[in-house]
């Protein structure tokens, strides 16, 4: 089993130095925050990773439409820790904005479209 922790160092020093190099909003960033909370995740310290996440959401935001695949998977992800942390009601809302969101050009057999339908299912069963 390899190591991840030894690599989280050089992540946050690669977010570090893109901080200095890019707009606070710019997309890269956004790619780089969502890789260490990725590593955090892999680690399983999932309160130190969920920052991270919720970040890259808040740049995704500003610069991605509504629709868009890349917050779909930020907003599963973040809804993911949530229930790891315990935290079922946050996380339902994390859910809950995914049932709302129409990914932009997916076909209904899209791995995100059936998640979407998944978490609607399970809505309607509560």
């Amino acid at each position: 089993m390899e190591d991840w922790s030894s690599e989280l160092p050089f992540y946050k020093k690669s977010l570090e130095i893109a901080l200095k190099c890019y707009p606070s909003d710019h997309y890269n960033l956004s790619k780089l925050y969502s890789s260490v909370a990725t590593m955090y995740q892999t680690l399983e310290d999932y309160s130190s990773g969920l920052p991270f996440h919720e970040k890259a959401l808040e740049i995704l935001q500003k610069i991605k439409p509504s629709n868009n695949a890349e917050l779909f998977a930020a907003y599963i992800h973040i809804s993911g820790i949530y229930f790891k942390l315990g935290e079922d009601s946050t996380g339902m809302l994390f859910v809950e904005r995914v049932i709302e969101l129409q990914p932009e050009s997916l076909p209904e057999d899209h791995p995100f479209q059936i998640l979407r339908q998944h978490f609607a299912s399970l809505r309607e069963k509560s």
